[in-house]
This record gives structure tokens, C-alpha cells and sequence, in this order.
């Protein structure tokens, strides 16, 4: 266990060190345990009663609480990823079946995320309990900000690399939910094209776009697997968007985003390439009772990403490994630098 995690259960109250490994059943318990796990691992107090009460409808154990917890975008963005080794090596290969075909994938996912940008578009980008609809107004300033971070991020790995950011004008961003990033990358861009499955959240995207008086940014529908194929452009920026299509799509934007890209653009985009038990079959996903309502992660190997880049003339810059799909073991994530020969 790392020093980070130590500390914090050596101050932890006696009744929750008495619990800390068993099963808890008393709800009771529950709720200090849920109570404490804000305060542990998000530096602060919940937001309220009724969050403590679903959380403890759903998490039975300590180790559920703590992977909850470590697993929250709250968590990682205030926090280090810890060092851990996620995959020893000795990992079997992924069974994975991909299709040409799109058109009903595409309507399922979109149709998943149509509701979600109806129901809760800012939690639906970032899963923080402070970014609900209920609180979203208080926390808003935050939510923006931390798309401020990521695009520093993407800048530092460029000149970490020796590419000079002010060398390219335009830019897309392949699923910009309600902008969050889209805003810190109009201010470093000249022009930004904004794409993204849901009208919902490209409404709200348009909203706060306009209320921070950028005119630099042209928003755009996806309504098919059709208009996946993009206009020529310098960079391409897509994180924590990928994950939440199932594989044969992951490889068939990927294809897109790097075709799309000038003589010497680059592509910055994450996505995870192995979990531990993942298959995917078209068959099951595509019948009704497997093809779930709510919000997907799905898998790409990064065998398939390496092939791509190559049969589309681009050379793969940089491979980082990254906590956005979760930090469980035999989960991994990279974010990937790619650049046009």
C-alpha cells in the first residue's frame, strides 16, 4: 500500500479501522464509512444526506467503497496516479469481433447519449457527484477549469516531444460534450470544429461557447457513421471519449481522426486498450437483453491503434499511460501522441 493511502487510515477513526476489512452489513456503518470516504479520498464533506444513502445502496464492502472512490474522476483529478503496475505481462488476449457495419451501433450509442445530455450532461462528462444537475450551479466554474488542465497537458506533451504548438491554426475536438475542453482549446487555436453524438449536450456546448465570447468554434451533429469522416485539419483532441463506443467503432473514428490530419498534424486521444475479461461480441451486444441504457466502457488493443497509424502514414510519438478508465488491476488506459508523416 502507498504512503498516500497509509496515512490517512492511520487517523481513521476506531470504529471504521474495526471494519476497514469485513464485509459491512450495518447501514449504520455504512454511511460513516461512505461519510469517510469523501473526506479520505476528496478532501471534503458530501454534499448531502441522500448522496451518502445511494452510495451505501450500492456499496457493500469497503473494498467497493474504496474502488468507487479511487476510480472517480473527483479522485484523479486532485491526486497523482498511483504508482502501481496495472498488467503484469502475463495478461491473455482479448476476444474482440469487429464489423463494417455501424449503422446499428451507431444508433444505439447515440440514442444513450441523447438521454443522458437530457438527464445529466455535465455528470455524464466528468462521473463527479458535484457535477449533477442538482448541484452543477455552484460547481460549474470548476467543471470548465479542470478542460483548462487537459489542454495544458496536451501542450506540454508536444514540446515535451519537440513539436511546436504554434506551428498549427486549426483543430478538432471529436466528442465535446458541453464543452468543457472545447473553450481552452478556441483560445489556443484558430479555429476549433467541435463534433459530438448528442444535440443535448451540443446545446449547452453552443451556450457556454457564446457566453464566453468565442467565434472561433463551429459546432457539429453527428447523426451517422457517415459524418465520422472529417475535414482536413492540423490537430485532432479526443479524451475520455473513445472508451464509450464499443470497439468497432473506437477503430473506425480513430481511422478518421488520422486520415483527417495535415502532413505534420497531430492526433492527441485516449483511449483503453485492455480490461481484464473484456470480450466483445456483435451478436450479444446488438440483442436486447445485453444492449444496456446507460453509459459503456468499452476496450481498443493497442495492436489494433499501432495498424491503424501505420496504414494511414502516421508515426506514433508518444504512449502514456493514464487513470481515465479506472486504476483496477488488469485495466490499462494510454493516451496517444500520433503525427502525420
Amino acid at each position: 500500500m502507498t504512503l498516500a493511502l497509509l496515512i490517512p487510515i492511520i487517523f481513521m477513526p476506531k470504529k471504521l479501522l474495526s471494519i476497514w476489512k469485513k464485509n459491512i452489513v450495518d447501514e449504520d456503518e455504512l454511511n460513516a464509512a461512505v461519510t469517510w470516504a469523501y473526506r479520505l479520498f476528496l478532501d471534503r464533506e458530501p454534499e448531502n444526506n441522500y448522496v451518502v444513502e445511494e452510495k451505501r445502496k450500492k456499496l457493500l464492502t469497503t473494498r467497493e467503497i474504496r474502488t468507487e472512490f479511487l476510480s472517480s474522476e473527483e479522485y484523479k483529478s486532485k491526486n497523482q496516479p498511483l504508482c502501481h503496475l496495472p498488467m503484469s505481462g502475463n495478461e491473455p488476449p482479448l476476444s474482440i469481433e469487429f464489423t463494417s457495419d455501424l449503422r446499428e451501433i451507431f444508433a444505439h450509442i447515440k440514442t444513450v447519449w441523447e438521454k443522458l445530455g437530457k438527464t445529466e450532461p455535465y455528470w455524464s462528462v466528468l462521473t463527479c457527484e458535484r457535477f449533477k444537475s442538482e448541484d452543477i450551479t455552484s460547481n460549474q466554474d470548476d467543471f470548465y477549469s479542470s478542460g483548462k488542465e487537459n489542454v495544458e497537458t496536451f501542450f506540454a506533451t508536444l514540446l515535451r516531444n519537440g513539436i511546436k504548438p504554434a506551428d498549427y491554426e486549426t483543430c478538432i475536438e471529436y466528442g465535446c460534450g458541453v464543452g468543457r475542453i472545447t473553450a481552452a482549446l478556441a483560445n489556443k487555436f484558430s479555429k476549433v470544429t467541435a463534433y459530438d453524438i448528442s444535440s443535448s449536450h451540443l446545446r449547452i456546448a453552443r451556450e457556454y461557447i457564446s457566453q464566453s465570447n468565442l467565434k472561433n468554434v463551429e459546432f457539429v451533429l453527428l447523426s451517422s457513421p457517415e459524418d465520422i469522416r472529417l475535414p482536413k485539419t492540423d490537430v485532432v483532441y479526443s479524451v475520455i471519449v473513445l472508451q464509450h463506443n464499443p470497439p468497432p467503432i473506437i477503430q473506425f473514428i480513430i481511422r478518421a481522426m488520422l486520415r483527417a490530419l495535415n502532413s505534420g498534424g497531430v492526433a492527441f486521444f485516449q483511449v483503453p486498450t485492455y480490461r481484464l475479461g473484456y470480450r466483445f461480441s456483435l451478436r450479444e451486444y446488438l440483442s436486447s437483453d445485453i444492449k444496456r441504457e446507460d453509459m459503456e466502457m468499452h476496450v481498443l488493443p493497442q495492436k489494433e491503434i499501432f495498424r491503424i497509424a501505420d496504414e494511414e502514414d502516421c508515426r506514433i510519438i508518444e504512449v502514456l499511460e493514464d487513470g481515465w478508465a479506472g486504476i483496477a488491476h488488469g485495466e490499462r488506459s494510454n493516451t496517444f501522441l500520433i503525427q502525420k508523416r
